[in-house]
């Protein structure tokens, strides 16, 4: 844009430089422009020669003289140059604005000569498309070559920082050593299922485990119900423990966006952190125990940690209370169901995630489906929970807010409800 300011500029005074030098004709209508002020002959002047440049006119009168004709040829050819720079640093700026969205639409071009190329059938086609929509949002980014011109200090803060819902949404990382799920975020690789895709199958050797960080996935086995399992849930872990293979398959029942973890890197991050893989075997352990399946080599390697005393009084507290939460969860949701028993709720688009802490089979996630995740995502709740807990015959209890208690608002509710099992007594309070 410059550059052609200083040219229409140039080109500008010798026009008017031009009238006083030649034909008399030119020289004529010098004299005649003679009387005007400086401003009003530097535009007469300053209109030709863009009118020239711009290849628009000629201005406000035609060349005249051999001399006229040559110079509006130069500032022609001088402004088509200039106007073509303009032209393409424009197109180049507007471009640069949001090069993600253009790198993603260059890349599904190719994606569709492709699909062209083999002639996919209509099915298929519609469904790579929805996957490049979900999977990338309409932008593109080369996030591993971003993150590794970073120093290591700033790329974990970027990873906690975007894997920050995935953290919050699972105990297992909420409660955990800060060095050990910055290890473990560090290693994860983000991915995307559609509806119906099967992300494990029953009998393949594990290669990967996955955590949920939203999402709603069936977990299917021969022995037992399907269950299902959502966000803050992981699953795949036992055969990256025992390196056999696949005890249930996975199925996505809608989108699903997944953080997987590769075997070796699992493996990586827990020879770092022993106390956590002991607190892997022995959940995984206990809930193979619970669908009647056994695994001989994590019950020796269960069993040599208890025996050998390597386990402190710290680790085996935690790990027990891991366990414990994972039964205490499921027994506590049954009691709540059968003394409230609610008529059969109507079918939801949205899965219930009550069936896994009721049964408590392998694949509900010891400390990561807790009961307050299962309520916030249970599509219609049973009527009774949200009476006064006075109003609920079974579950009274004199020592339960009173009635004078303050008013639910309208954006924030207290449910409370208690129940009692095994001489034990819960009290949960969730906010929704």
């Amino acid at each position: 844009m410059d550059l052609m300011t200083v040219m229409g500029h140039l080109v500008t005074l010798t026009f008017k430089i031009k009238s006083y030098l030649h034909s008399p004709k030119e020289r004529r209508l010098a004299e005649f422009m003679h009387n005007d002020t400086w401003g009003q002959q530097y535009s007469y002047a300053l209109f030709k020669a863009m009118s020239h440049m711009l290849c628009i006119g000629y201005g406000l009168y035609p060349p005249i003289g051999m001399a006229d004709v040559w110079l509006t040829i130069l500032s022609m050819i001088v402004g088509a140059t200039c106007f073509a720079m303009f032209v393409g640093h424009a197109t180049a700026l507007i471009q640069s604005l949001d090069s993600s969205r253009r790198q993603y639409q260059e890349k599904y071009k190719q994606v569709e000569q492709y699909m062209s190329f083999h002639k996919l059938p209509a099915d298929m086609r519609q469904r790579i498309h929805d996957y490049y929509e979900h999977r990338y949002q309409g932008k593109m980014f080369d996030e591993e070559s971003i993150l590794e011109e970073l120093n290591e200090p700033l790329r974990e803060e970027i990873i906690n920082f975007n894997c920050r819902k995935l953290v919050a949404s699972m105990p297992l990382f909420a409660n955990a050593d800060p060095n050990f799920v910055t290890s473990m975020l560090t290693k994860l690789r983000f991915e995307v299922f559609q509806p119906g895709d099967y992300i494990i199958r029953e009998g393949t050797i594990g290669k990967k485990m996955y955590f949920i960080q939203h999402g709603v996935v069936s977990v299917l086995t021969k022995s037992s119900k399907d269950t299902k399992l959502s966000d803050g849930s992981y699953f795949g872990e036992i055969c990256l423990l025992t390196r056999g293979r696949r005890t249930a398959s996975v199925r996505a029942d809608n989108y699903c966006r997944l953080y997987s973890l590769s075997v070796d890197n699992f493996n990586e991050v827990l020879e770092e952190y022993p106390m956590m893989r002991r607190a892997f075997e022995t959940v995984a352990l206990d809930r193979l125990d619970r669908i009647g399946k056994r695994n001989s080599v994590l019950q020796h390697k269960v069993q040599h940690h208890q025996s050998s005393g390597t386990l402190n009084f710290q680790e085996s507290e935690i790990i027990q209370r891991i366990v414990q939460h994972d039964r205490d969860m499921a027994q506590c949701t049954q009691l709540i169901q059968t003394s409230l028993n609610p008529p059969p709720a109507p079918p939801s688009p949205t899965p219930v995630i009550w069936a896994p802490l009721v049964q408590a089979p392998l694949q509900a996630a010891a400390a990561t489906t807790p009961l307050a995740l299962a309520l916030a995502h249970q599509s219609q709740l049973p009527p009774i929970l949200f009476h006064h807990p006075l109003a609920a015959g079974s579950l009274k209890d004199p020592t339960w807010p009173s009635k004078e208690s303050p008013p639910w608002s309208k954006h924030v509710q207290q449910l409370w409800f208690r129940a009692r099992f095994s001489c034990q007594l819960y009290q949960i309070q969730i906010w929704v």
